[in-house]
């Protein structure tokens, strides 16, 4: 119950945000990778090419703005065989830049506040996750990603709570 009503209060919460950030988080990876597919093969507009990465990637949406600009710096610098390559190079590289991003953004207070009651409802589904750790990984995502896993960390059976939770990161 008590997990309950701590993560309720964080849903509440979000909805005195303010929301419009500007550039978004799709425009900063989008320009990045374009910019970055400029430099390593001249003949790619970046122009036309972030539109249309930003139209074919909505799921970028749900990186924050944060995260997003380290992230992007990241992308931007890696190597024209990362770029370019194969599925397992592109994502050993953005790997590393992922990793390399989660450590430079300030945490936000709404990301300690998510964190404050997503891992005391971890713990109490007897997992440990410590607390700043929650704030590098989640800093990296948008205040609707933590929403829809706070939503689902409301659910009473463990198990189902982290069947949605998991279902919200498969689709990235």
């Amino acid at each position: 119950m008590r997990r309950a009503a701590v993560l309720w209060f964080v849903l509440a919460s979000w909805g005195c945000s303010s929301g419009d950030e500007s550039p978004s988080a799709s425009s900063l990876w989008c320009d990045a990778l374009c910019s970055a597919a400029h430099r390593c093969d001249g003949t790619v507009d970046a122009f036309s090419c972030s539109s249309r990465c930003q139209r074919e990637r909505p799921q970028l949406a749900d990186i924050s703005v944060e995260g997003a600009g380290p992230l992007a710096a990241c992308i931007e610098a890696m190597k024209c065989s990362d770029v370019f390559g194969d599925d397992e190079q592109w994502r050993a590289a953005y790997g590393a830049c992922w990793d390399q991003a989660k450590s430079v953004p300030d945490v936000t207070p709404n990301v300690r506040v998510f964190c404050k009651a997503y891992t005391l409802a971890e713990f109490d589904c007897g997992y440990w996750y410590a607390t700043d750790v929650c704030e590098r990984d989640f800093g990296m995502w948008s205040d609707g990603l933590r929403s829809r896993v706070a939503a689902c960390a409301l659910n009473p059976a463990c198990s189902e709570a982290e069947a949605c939770i998991s279902a919200i990161f498969e689709s990235r």
